[in-house]
């Protein structure tokens, strides 16, 4: 009965936040929708946008070149954005978050202490992926005309970092893909494949999945026999998951390319990707 309970809580908890942030998402949305589209049909796009961005869905109504026409809109990008991020941070991380700011007193080290090490490799692998694939992404497009090229410097920063979010399963785009140069493509992929974090909207092997091999590699070129992290071990089992995940993707990956290769007669990159 207590494990029931415990568990209609946490779904409460988790509606709760859902439906919080999609409707400020939402709102942020209908500031720029409302005026260009109308009334009920700029709040349905908004909301549309709003729970498609939380949800990783990448899909929405405006059309063939989806958010292309507000590469420069901040309110906009910054909404979409934050709704793929949030979400694709992952439930457990969000609760640890809340929580250890409420016992942050309580901690003698304060706020930080109270994270678990689960949140910790989200966080640093989430501001990882999403600054360096915003720098990388700028570095490769930076004088692409197709793309971001004859943008400004403050829209080329934007359309970078919104690139290397949504890439993250959420699939919304700012810049036409098709475009890209062959760098941001590869990077792209890569990106995708990752995905999010787990108990979160996003898709992907996971970020902790690619952190902990990361740490695996790190640990086997120094020459050490056991996985640390922030001064823990990391068990064996955990590895051999993330080896046995990422193996799996790579398989489908590769799988389904073959399929397509033999069926649609597609270009080996368009493929790919």
């Amino acid at each position: 009965m207590d494990t029931l309970s415990g568990l209609v809580r946490l779904e409460v908890r988790i509606v709760r936040g859902t439906f919080l942030l999609e409707g400020i998402g939402a709102l942020c949305y209908a500031a720029v929708f409302v005026p260009e589209y109308g009334l009920w049909p700029g709040l349905w796009k908004s909301v549309f946008n709003a729970v498609s961005a939380f949800c990783n869905a990448g899909m929405d109504v405006l059309g063939e070149t989806s958010l292309r026409a507000y590469a420069g809109n901040p309110l906009v990008n910054v909404t979409t954005m934050v709704l793929i991020v949030l979400s694709g941070l992952g439930f457990m991380v969000w609760w640890n978050l809340i929580d250890s700011w409420k016992k942050r007193k309580e901690h003698k080290r304060g706020f930080a202490a109270g994270l678990t090490l689960h949140t910790k490799l989200v966080l640093i692998m989430t501001a990882a992926l999403v600054f360096g694939g915003a720098l990388f992404f700028f570095l490769f497009e930076y004088r692409n005309p197709a793309t971001i090229g004859n943008m400004g410097m403050g829209n080329k920063v934007m359309a970078s970092f919104f690139q290397s979010v949504t890439t993250r399963t959420a699939g919304f785009e700012t810049i036409p893909q098709a475009q890209l140069t062959d760098g941001s493509t590869l990077l792209t992929m890569i990106l995708m494949l990752i995905g999010g974090s787990p108990a979160g909207t996003a898709g992907g092997i996971k970020t902790t999945t690619a952190g902990i091999l990361i740490l695996i590699i790190l640990s086997t070129v120094r020459g050490r026999r056991e996985t640390e992290f922030m001064k823990r071990r990391i068990s064996a089992d955990a590895g051999r998951t993330a080896l046995t995940v990422t193996g799996l993707a790579f398989l489908v990956v590769i799988g389904a390319s073959v399929l397509l290769f033999a069926t649609d007669g597609l270009e080996f990159k368009d493929t790919i990707y």
